[in-house]
């Protein structure tokens, strides 16, 4: 039996608290070439938004002259950190991300 390799994660849609319109696409886990990436990082703060950066599928912020802004360190520098705590809350609470919901439900 032949199987297509396919991306098989599932998406969550996320509104942020400062921008009530818009809605970001984050899938639920990581892609395994994805963790090699963040594992070259030294700094938590690094880790961090290069997390966010793989993890976001889409979203809807645009430049002054509506071109779509990258997910990158700079532009998710931008955002206020209300909506930086929901995206990484959604990651770690929502998501079974690198298995930290088994870690969590073992400490209580």
């Amino acid at each position: 039996m032949s199987i297509i390799l396919t991306d098989p994660r599932k998406i969550k849609k996320v509104k942020l608290p400062s921008f009530p319109e818009a809605e970001i696409e984050m899938y639920d886990s990581m892609l395994y070439c994805q963790v090699a990436e963040i594992d070259k990082l030294t700094s938590d703060y690094d880790r961090g938004v290069e997390i966010l950066r793989l993890l976001i599928k889409s979203w809807p912020f645009v430049d002054e002259k509506e071109k779509a802004l990258e997910v990158n360190k700079e532009n998710l520098g931008k955002l206020p950190i209300p909506d930086v705590i929901l995206l990484m809350d959604t990651i770690t609470e929502s998501f079974d991300f690198l298995g930290l919901q088994k870690k969590k439900s073992l400490k209580k």
